[in-house]
């Protein structure tokens, strides 16, 4: 949960830039989309390997996010309940993240402490409140103030003894009546998927970063 002596207004102050996005894995044309998009309306450093203008990747992400207003945090796919560090990490560090990936996230995290992509009609919709919110310090600062959690209390995934008796649930059900875990084939395919999908994959998203560094996708 954030600190009781979290000061939004000194975390604002430390602010020296705009947005970041820290991204290897090129593999999710959504979040390509989004960077480029938000890159052309105002400059977002790219600090990972994926359309990385910094001249190289950065070292320590948190060091890197923490001078930032915005974070772009975008999930790998979108899934029920497929929630990961993506919007963790900004939170720690201070910084806004701009989120989008798991439909349900707002069971588990106050919508009201980020801004949720999938909120908006489209990705331009959702750019054009970003620059709103970074025209507006009060706005802004309307974001920093709110607790992370719902009602500031975590949820029960939180509590050990639920995740130890979800692993006893497991190893107790046979092999061949244990659920699916990737319901969701857009998951599923991204972690699964065939070889032969996933090379190609692999090689039309490096093929557009390459584009975009040189100038031809911005």
């Amino acid at each position: 949960m954030k600190g009781a002596g979290f000061d939004a207004e000194a975390s604002l102050r430390a602010k020296t830039k705009f947005c970041n996005f820290v991204v290897s894995n090129p593999r999710c044309p959504q979040r390509n989309q989004f960077f480029r998009r938000l890159n052309r309306r105002k400059r977002v450093d790219s600090g990972g390997r994926h359309f990385n203008n910094l001249g190289r990747p950065i070292a320590d992400k948190l060091a890197f996010v923490r001078d930032y207003k915005f974070t772009l945090a975008f999930e790998n796919s979108v899934s029920d309940g497929y929630t990961t560090e993506k919007l963790v990490e900004p939170m720690l560090a201070g910084s806004l993240p701009i989120y989008w990936g798991n439909p349900k996230v707002a069971l588990d995290f106050n919508p009201r402490s980020f801004i949720d992509v999938s909120a908006f009609p489209d990705f331009d919709a959702a750019i054009d409140h970003i620059l709103k919110v970074d025209d507006d310090d009060e706005l802004y600062l309307s974001y920093l103030r709110e607790p992370w959690l719902n009602n500031d209390t975590p949820p029960s995934w939180f509590d050990e003894g639920e995740h130890l008796a979800a692993w006893r649930r497991f190893l107790d059900t046979p092999w061949v009546a244990r659920p699916r875990v990737y319901r969701d084939r857009g998951l599923r395919d991204h972690v699964l998927g065939t070889g032969m999908g996933r090379h190609l994959s692999s090689i039309g998203t490096k093929v557009d970063g390459l584009l975009w560094k040189a100038g031809w996708r911005r």
